[in-house]
């Protein structure tokens, strides 16, 4: 929501911004600290059958490699709240 007012109050900002985090990281390393935040093991990889059964069509995309950055709001000096995923996942 930070992200989204920040956008709103700062005309010069236009056309489509990535809200994501500025580091990338692989599922499996997600996966990991996802474990770690809710005190869960996480050492069983889903495998890529399950999700497209599952999901459809989403679990083509999410299972695809997607390298995003917000290039816009870091360009405009967005304070980004979490650096990592660690830090992120806590406030769960």
């Amino acid at each position: 929501m930070t992200a989204i007012s920040f956008v709103m109050e700062k005309p010069e900002i236009n056309g489509p911004v990535n809200f994501t985090a500025p580091s990338t990281i692989q599922n499996h390393t997600f996966s990991k600290a996802l474990g770690r935040a809710l005190k869960r093991p996480s050492f069983f990889k889903t495998p890529g059958f399950m999700i497209r059964l599952l999901m459809g069509e989403l679990g083509e995309a999410f299972l695809a490699s997607q390298r995003v950055i917000p290039e816009k709001l870091e360009k405009h000096g967005f304070p980004f709240t979490y650096p990592n995923i660690d830090e992120a996942l806590s406030t769960l």
